[in-house]
């Protein structure tokens, strides 16, 4: 029926000769499963290695990101400080108009 392959196992005393008969199906089936199998575990190698790449990806984008909200918090600081003396000449500038007017009307 199945066209089969004869493997003989010989050990050191010939009087214990074992045949085993395989189908040639059976052994082209494991052929493509170890095939299929070796794909498989050759796709998911390969995700892992372009995961680890995003990986590092993601962590130097982190970085720059903490640096970069390190110098906006600065840049903030700096913006509060001239806020700051703006009002503070604000209020001098009407105290001076303040005191021109009163020495204009005088």
């Amino acid at each position: 029926m199945f066209k089969r392959m004869t493997i003989m196992l010989i050990p050191d005393n010939a009087n214990d000769v074992r045949q085993l008969r395989i189908p040639v199906v059976l052994i082209r089936l494991l052929v493509l499963t170890v095939l299929i199998c070796s794909t498989t575990i050759g796709y998911f190698v390969l995700d892992y290695i372009e995961l680890q790449n995003y990986r590092q990806q993601n962590q130097a984008l982190l970085s720059e990101n903490n640096h970069l909200k390190g110098e906006a918090q600065i840049l903030m600081d700096n913006l509060d400080e001239v806020k700051g003396s703006l009002r503070r000449i604000q209020d001098y500038s009407g105290k001076l108009t303040e005191l021109v007017s009163l020495k204009a009307t005088k």
